[in-house]
This record gives structure tokens, sequence and C-alpha cells, in this order.
């Protein structure tokens, strides 16, 4: 595959804030002004703990961000998926889903047996939008993965769902590295990733990718 950016050895993905973080901070620092100015008129240094509100708001957030929701590194010189409490190799992903939930869009790293390896932000989400050069190493990770497994790229598993084979998929995500690279909002409706949203794409063998696709989460 032919990668349209030179990336670096390690992508780390899930970072920054996404716009339910920015939308939360849009109305609690107004509401932060305007109760400070109300207490402060009726007892002068009062508006202190309005202030604090606000900053415990804010700070919460970014704890829940830090502490709770997944981290992942692609370390694509050693070929594996460094998440917060394990480690993955390429060649343990069976199945990635793209999942559309409350929390946004992800995409889930799944092995044979089902479980869950990483997640990684998507769309939506607490964190900001994939760069163009995550939407790569995303490439680079299905690329790998397949010809770690020995998975063909066109093949599709006879399951339900939405499939997308792996090398459509690949294609899918170098328009969305071009896309982004040319200035667009990588989760804009007319993004080439959008096609992804609900889809899942299979990079096992076909007796273990039914397998995994019908697994419990």
């Amino acid at each position: 595959m032919t990668q349209p950016l030179t990336l670096p050895s390690q992508v780390r993905c899930n970072r920054g804030f996404g716009w339910p973080f920015w939308m939360v901070m849009g109305i609690v620092a107004p509401m932060t002004v305007v109760t400070v100015i109300g207490i402060w008129d009726r007892e002068p240094g009062g508006g202190l703990v309005g202030l604090g509100i606000g900053a415990a708001v804010a700070l919460l957030f970014c704890v829940v961000r830090a502490v709770f929701l997944p981290r992942l590194t692609i370390d694509l010189a050693q070929g594996v998926l460094r998440a917060r409490t394990r480690t993955a190799p390429f060649s343990a992903i069976a199945v990635i889903e793209f999942v559309s939930e409350k929390a946004g869009v992800w995409a889930t790293f799944i092995d044979d047996d089902g479980r869950k390896l990483a997640r990684m932000s998507v769309a939506n989400t607490m964190f900001a939008p994939p760069t163009s050069e995550q939407w790569a190493a995303l490439g680079q990770v299905i690329h790998l993965a397949a010809i770690a497994r020995g998975a063909s790229l066109a093949q599709q598993p006879p399951a339900p769902g939405i499939w997308v084979s792996p090398a459509r998929a690949i294609d899918i995500l170098q328009a969305q590295t071009a896309w982004c690279s040319a200035g667009h909002r990588s989760s804009g409706r007319q993004a080439p990733a959008a096609e992804l949203t609900h889809a899942s794409v299979a990079l096992a063998g076909q007796e273990k990718r039914t397998h995994a696709a019908r697994s419990p989460r």
C-alpha cells in the first residue's frame, strides 16, 4: 500500500478535545461569568465560588478523558497496538468494527475470541477528530494485519452485518487521509471515512472470521 504521508514509527491516537467537550465548556463558561457577576454584586469576593464551580466542571471532563477513556498508540515499527492496559500485535486483530454510539464513532479492534483489543476515536467523541496521520496509520494497520494473517484483501465473511473488504477499507482510508491533508473536516458528511460507519473489516481466515463476527462483545 502506498502511503501519501511519511509516518513516524509511533502514531498516538485518541488525543485532543472533541466538540462535546467544547460544547459543554461553551455552556459552562458564560454561566460561570453570569454567576460570578451576580455573586460579586451581592458579596464582593464571593465570585470565587462561581469560578471554582466552572473550574471543577472543566477539571472533571479532563479527568474523565485522561483516566477513563481509552488510550491508543499505533506502533508501526513494532507492529503492535498499545492500549491503556494491554499491547496487542497486529496479527491478533480478527475484525475492526466501526461502531456508532452515544459516545461517538469508534473503531474497535477485536481478536479471534471476540475480545476488544483497543479502540480508536473516529468522530464526535471527547477526543479531537483523527488527523491525516492517524487515518494513514489505521490504513497501515489493516494492510499489515492482513499480511500477517495471510488474509485475502478482497474477501468478506459470510456473516450478517455490513462488511467492507480490507482492500476497500484501505482505499477509503487513503482517500480520507488526502481529504484531511487538504484541510477538510475529518468528520464531515462528505468525508470518505463516513462510508465505514456501522461497517466492519475482517482480517481473519473464513472460520475464525465468522467466529469473531458472531462472538459477544
